[in-house]
């Protein structure tokens, strides 16, 4: 900081010196430098106070969730009945107004896909991928569950390991993540959850005033 002070008063004192303007230039570049080392070093400061556990956790769901979004840029698994009827809902939903609580035709199923799906369809226009995406995205939110409950019931490392098994899957486990058939992609959201806020509460976690689990 007083290099920066020194170097800018030095300059203009100066300012009917000929070589002002090349001056003026190297001074403005020495603080510059010395704005990107300050940089450098605050950024350095925050890796080495994050935890390294976190960073490898959000590396593996990154990977697994553009994994999956490859997957259905490449248009795979090919579309079924099921994902049909949630991408209809959700435009109905959008278009109409429609306020479905089952799924049409199957009343066992909800239709918590096809509501985020017309928001989606809003923003990004009505699509197969779209939705799509929105599926990946709530594996991404299942594997963060997953890993803060085992990181916090277990151990960091045992939780790297429980994301990194889920993470690659197996054909029939990755066709129930990326194609909005209803009922897989949410439910191992709310269900891990309810798990961990369950745990937090049973640990004693929280305000003042609630009941433990």
């Amino acid at each position: 900081l007083s290099l920066k002070k020194v170097s800018s008063h030095s300059v203009l004192a100066f300012p009917h010196c000929p070589c002002y303007s090349r001056l003026r230039n190297y001074a403005d570049q020495i603080v510059y430098v010395l704005d990107f080392c300050e940089n450098c070093a605050m950024l350095a400061r925050v890796f080495k106070n994050w935890n390294a556990y976190h960073l490898y956790a959000f590396l593996i769901i990154a990977f697994a969730t553009m994994f999956r979004i490859v997957l259905s840029v490449l248009q795979w698994p090919a579309t079924e009945s099921d994902e049909a009827t949630y991408n209809l809902m959700a435009l109905h939903i959008w278009k109409n107004g429609a306020l479905p609580i089952f799924m049409y035709g199957g009343n066992y199923l909800g239709a918590i896909e096809a509501y985020i799906g017309s928001v989606l369809f809003r923003v990004f226009g009505p699509s197969v991928l779209v939705m799509r995406i929105e599926i990946a995205g709530m594996f991404a939110l299942f594997l963060l569950g997953l890993y803060l409950l085992t990181y916090r019931a277990y151990t960091p490392r045992f939780a790297l390991i429980t994301i990194a098994f889920l993470a690659p899957g197996t054909e029939l486990m990755i066709h129930r993540q990326v194609a909005a058939t209803g009922g897989n992609a949410e439910i191992n959201v709310f269900g891990v959850f309810v798990l961990l806020i369950s745990f937090i509460l049973a640990m004693g976690k929280v305000a003042k005033g609630w009941q433990r689990a």
